[in-house]
């Protein structure tokens, strides 16, 4: 090889390297350049106020530290038992902050009716002549107590143009049924949320699961049921 300076050689460097600077040049321009056509044309105005300021971090509808509560609600109890039973529910509470609430649960009166597969039952005769039936006692109240913890808060469209504020609470509690002539045990835990709708009235919807002490041909026996509740919440 000679290492003699030659004209034709630098010519060709340099061209090469001004090819190379205009092809990474391109490349670049080509990532940075922006179709205007591509971009959105809207206006604030044109979004609805249901998404309008929305936030990840959002605002409570109520100051609820160190208020009292009263809840009213349905409960509604899905088992095997041999009797579907329906509550009618008054809880006072009192929120230690907006966080935590806790409750006195009464249930004063429950309708108890029974499942298809219990009257068949009863329908039946033994071979003994005498008529199948299956033993059960109704419940007559309930006294127990609960715990609820909010942990986040949230907005609900109701509609296309309106929001309503809502919170979403977990729920623990355990009370004792009285039947006719002895006691059973509950332990409930229920999922669910209270819409804000004005600030002394309150819907609130739960669902959740429960065991269940019932009395059953004249014994104690224990059952899983699935809950539903729905009612009212006021906050003074």
């Amino acid at each position: 090889m000679d290492g003699r300076f030659s004209p034709s050689r630098l010519i060709l460097g340099l061209a090469t390297c001004c090819l190379v600077v205009s092809l990474v040049s391109a490349v670049r321009a080509d990532e940075n350049i922006v179709d205007e056509k591509a971009k959105p044309d809207f206006r604030r105005d044109d979004i609805s106020p249901v998404y309008r300021d929305m936030m990840v971090v959002q605002k409570k509808a109520i100051e609820k530290s160190g208020k009292i509560i009263l809840h009213s609600y349905g409960s509604f109890d899905f088992s095997d038992g041999p009797v579907t039973m329906y509550g009618l529910n008054i809880d006072i509470g009192y929120a230690f902050s907006d966080q935590w609430e806790a409750y006195l649960n009464f249930t004063p009166a429950f309708v108890s009716i029974e499942r298809s597969v219990t009257k068949k039952i009863n329908s039946l005769f033994l071979q003994n002549g005498e008529r199948a039936k299956v033993l059960f006692e109704k419940p007559k109240y309930h006294i127990g107590g609960s715990i609820y913890w909010i942990p986040a808060y949230g907005k609900d469209a109701w509609g296309p143009r309106h929001i309503i504020r809502s919170d979403t609470f977990f729920g623990i509690g355990y009370g004792i049924t009285k039947y006719e002539t002895d006691n059973g045990g509950k332990v409930r835990a229920v999922i669910g949320k209270t819409f804000f709708v004005k600030e002394y009235f309150n819907l609130r919807l739960a669902a959740g699961g429960a065991l269940v002490q019932s009395v059953v041909d004249n014994q104690i026996e224990s059952r899983a049921a699935a809950l539903i509740e729905a009612g009212l919440a006021f906050y003074f």
